[in-house]
């Protein structure tokens, strides 16, 4: 999936904001200054938060990886540069956590705080 000296930060937020919403605008900025500082992303490749950071990082020129589900039926954004596909959301989580350097966590619903809340669990030590 990645280089192993890739510098790759996770941003974990909600699904349900639009471009009008403060958290879109946040998460865009997020990306757009971790693209600048030549950082990869990773979000879990959906809507809302994970839109505004992977839409910040590719208008900057930054690689943006969606870790995406089979079992969602809706479409990755179209912001990703590579897509990941998983099985189950456990992998899912262990992919978005354990590659990267730094994590940030935007308002979200039960799916930010679950994955919040699996960073002790499965980071690397």
């Amino acid at each position: 999936m990645t280089d192993t000296h890739e510098r790759i930060v996770t941003i974990f937020g909600g699904a349900k904001c639009g471009e009008q919403d403060v958290e879109y605008a946040q998460a865009r900025r997020v990306g757009e200054l971790l693209a600048d500082s030549g950082y990869t992303i990773c979000t879990g490749g959906y809507l809302g938060v994970m839109e505004g950071a992977s839409r910040g990082a590719h208008e900057r020129g930054g690689r943006v990886l969606g870790i995406t589900m089979n079992q969602f039926k809706a479409e990755p954004n179209r912001y990703l540069t590579d897509k990941v596909a998983t099985e189950h959301f456990y992998e899912r989580l262990q992919r978005l956590i354990t590659r990267s350097v730094g994590f940030v966590a935007i308002r979200g619903g039960m799916g930010t705080a679950r994955g919040g809340g699996w960073l002790s669990r499965l980071s690397p030590e």
